[in-house]
């Protein structure tokens, strides 16, 4: 698969930060455990592991303080913001930060987007696999994955309200793109949360950034569908297109 790159890229809107509340349901946990071979038995530590994330503790939170409105505002220090504070609404959820900023290439709309999930799932890693609960710290993986999924569709839709325009095809550093034009994106979205080493290796690593086209007319394809048209994983667990 060929790569391209975004040299001629102009940003036409500033950056825009805004925080997303992602939520996964019962069902949705129930699907994970047979797509990731844990089985029946796996969904009560996988509920627990869901728990951790959101910062509630397995206990009911209390009301949110926050609404999770949008800010404008960027991160004012290096330090990335814990997004897994109890101002969530439900055991099931986590805040997502989103960085995102309207560009023209050519002729083409884009918006270039990056997502976090803050530094508390690395440090919930490290302590699982620290304390040699392994599997418990692979569940942990595998619910980010969904996380940072469902954020994909929350994302599609605030850019939709902003912009009136709909998401179309999505363009990863390292996929469709060379990886060195990590570079390049972070310059178009000069957030403090999220940086990259010399490998260009992003930290949180619970983080990605791409670019999607902006289209006039809703697309036929699901957002899941649309993720995957571009990815030739054909293994992957979580695919939702087959190659025709």
């Amino acid at each position: 698969m060929g790569v391209r790159t975004c040299s001629g890229i102009k940003a036409v809107r500033t950056m825009e930060h805004d925080v997303l509340e992602v939520q996964l349901t019962q069902e949705d946990l129930t699907r994970l455990c047979g797509r990731y071979h844990f089985g029946d038995a796996g969904l009560a530590p996988v509920i627990n592991i869901c728990r951790l994330l959101s910062g509630t503790g397995g206990k009911r939170p209390e009301e949110p303080t926050s609404t999770g409105a949008a800010s404008t505002r960027p991160a004012s220090t290096g330090a990335a913001t814990d997004n897994h504070s109890p101002t969530v609404r439900t055991w099931s959820a986590v805040r997502v930060s989103m960085y995102s900023a309207l560009l023209t290439e050519g002729a083409e709309k884009k918006a270039v987007v990056l997502l976090t999930l803050g530094e508390g799932p690395d440090r919930l890693r490290e302590r699982l696999t620290g304390e040699g609960r392994l599997l418990e710290a692979y569940m942990a993986e595998c619910l980010c994955a969904e996380f940072l999924a469902a954020a994909y569709e929350e994302a599609d839709r605030l850019i939709h309200v902003k912009s009136g325009l709909w998401c179309g095809k999505y363009e990863f550093p390292g996929v469709q793109l060379p990886i060195g034009e990590i570079k390049r994106l972070f310059e178009v979205l000069p957030q403090k949360e999220v940086w990259y080493n010399e490998a260009y290796v992003m930290q949180p690593l619970k983080s990605v950034v791409y670019t999607v086209g902006l289209e006039e007319k809703k697309p036929v394809l699901s957002r899941g569908q649309r993720l995957c048209k571009g990815c030739n994983r054909a293994d992957c667990n979580g695919r939702e297109i087959e190659e025709g």
